[in-house]
């Protein structure tokens, strides 16, 4: 599973936590991500993940 993020608005949801520890709760890839305090259990805030662009697989090495 890969899952971006605008860096800005986890980084936000971070500096506004209590204590340095937290939770990510993830539901499904496409919905929000529940940001929760290990240390404060009643702080949480949402953060939606962003589309990534698509892999490309690497072609296989071939030896000359």
């Amino acid at each position: 599973m890969r899952i971006g993020f605008d860096p800005v608005v986890p980084g936000a949801a971070l500096e506004a936590g209590v204590g340095p520890d937290v939770l990510l709760e993830f539901s499904e890839v496409t919905g929000p991500v529940l940001v929760r305090s290990a240390d404060q259990g009643s702080f949480t805030t949402l953060v939606m993940p962003v589309a990534l662009p698509p892999t490309t697989p690497t072609p296989p090495r071939t030896s000359a």
